[in-house]
């Protein structure tokens, strides 16, 4: 209690030493105002830069998902080559792991490959990108713009169902736009024959290249050899997803698996690299505007010299009447950490009024919105420890050198 009381004492002399010299008071905040107002539009720049990219993330990736997937490659001497032994995922891994997610996760079978289809209103053949999936993925990301999705009873019929998008019935029909004569017409993938249930918009794969969606059940093991197959594992709770993933990855890597035929990825991976591109980004350009802070710590220590100096015969007469070196140290530490307090407050007022009217002229004259402004607690908070550091630091000599003045001679001084 009695330390806190010395402490108040202290701080309030520093603020009537320091109103009593408003212009040293001005010259020894400059500094800092300039270093802390420049380094919070740094951090808060820096977490604009993050929060666009998470919400650029999020918008354009699922970051609850795991993509399980067969390595088929390997890299030898920096050159990639198909493996022999290539790795398949199967039926049995996809029940296995709906099994051990259940209640935790949605998974959904894709396979995929390039090949040709036709139909009976345009012979020419067309590239396409076929999808094979189980139905209940269908209208997961894509929307039905005309017809039906298949279904499970279509999987047991002689000429099956199938879905394509709109850029492949387009080719189809010659028409740009939706010929709704399009639909229950045959159309040949190789030996097989689908009949068209429907048409959509699709997100799930290439959404800009004619692509045909039909049901996995109608391939055999045989043909799925010819596919790329992947699981897409859709964690409910994200904060589930670390844990469901090792999950994933001890049951692939089973013997006579090896851990490297498969990988069962997240995208928490590209967050983690923005989150290290920003941390860069912030640290390089505080450390650069910190060497304006070290300047304002180094003019809050000049100008206590000069108040030690001008202020002698003051220090003289509170020793002579039993001042402790203690006490007079204390009131030096005190005015330089006020100071840097005070400047590191108004440091960061002044940095935010500079964003506010810096942010619009920037975003107008760079034509995006990849400059955004995000003020952290955390921080504000670290600035503000700086500036007790930089008190600290800068303040102790100063008051050493006050203390330890002689009474006799601060007063013959004068």
């Amino acid at each position: 209690m009695r330390i806190i009381q010395h402490l108040i004492t202290a701080f309030n002399e520093a603020l009537h030493s320091l109103r009593a010299k408003p212009m040293h008071t001005v010259l020894s905040l400059l500094g800092i105002i300039i270093g802390v107002g420049a380094l919070i539009s740094i951090l808060a720049l820096g977490d604009g830069m993050e929060r666009f990219g998470r919400d650029q993330l999020a918008n354009t990736t699922d970051l609850n998902t795991i993509d399980v997937h067969a390595n088929k490659t390997v890299i030898m001497d920096g050159i990639r080559l198909d493996r022999t032994d290539a790795p398949l995922l199967t039926q049995v891994d996809y029940d296995s792991i709906q099994f051990m997610t259940i209640h935790k996760a949605e998974v959904h079978w894709i396979s995929v490959k390039n090949t040709w289809v036709h139909t009976d209103l345009d012979t020419n053949h067309q590239a396409v990108y076929l999808t094979a999936v189980l139905t209940h993925s269908l209208g997961r990301q894509d929307s039905l713009i005309t017809g039906r999705y298949f279904s499970d009873s279509d999987t047991v019929l002689s000429e099956g169902s199938a879905v394509i998008n709109d850029v492949l019935a387009n080719k189809i029909t010659r028409h740009p736009g939706l010929d709704t004569s399009i639909l229950n017409k045959m159309i040949y993938q190789e030996k097989t024959v689908y009949k068209i249930a429907g048409v959509i918009h699709n997100k799930l794969t290439k959404k800009d290249l004619p692509t045909m969606i039909i049901p996995v059940k109608r391939l055999n093991a045989e043909q799925l050899k010819n596919y790329e197959t992947r699981f897409l594992v859709n964690v409910t709770k994200i904060e589930d997803l670390p844990a469901v993933q090792s999950e994933i990855k001890r049951y692939l890597s089973k013997y006579p698996r090896k851990p490297e035929d498969f990988s069962a990825l997240s995208n928490e991976y590209r967050v983690d690299q923005l989150k290290r591109g920003v941390l860069l980004f912030k640290s390089i350009m505080g450390l650069i505007v910190g060497i304006s802070i070290l300047v304002g710590g180094i003019g809050i220590m000049n100008v206590l010299l000069m108040s030690v100096t001008e202020r002698t015969r003051e220090i003289g007469i509170r020793k002579a009447i039993g001042a402790k070196p203690r006490e007079i140290a204390m009131q030096f530490m005190a005015e330089a950490m006020t100071i840097s307090l005070l400047g590191s407050v108004l440091g960061i007022l002044f940095g935010m009024l500079t964003l506010t009217i810096a942010l619009p002229i920037l975003k107008r004259v760079l034509h995006g919105d990849i400059i955004q402004v995000s003020y952290q607690s955390g921080s504000i908070l670290i600035i503000l420890l700086i500036a007790i550091l930089i008190g600290l630091i800068f303040g102790v000599y100063p008051a050493y050198k006050a203390s330890r003045q002689s009474p006799i001679d601060a007063i013959r001084n004068e």
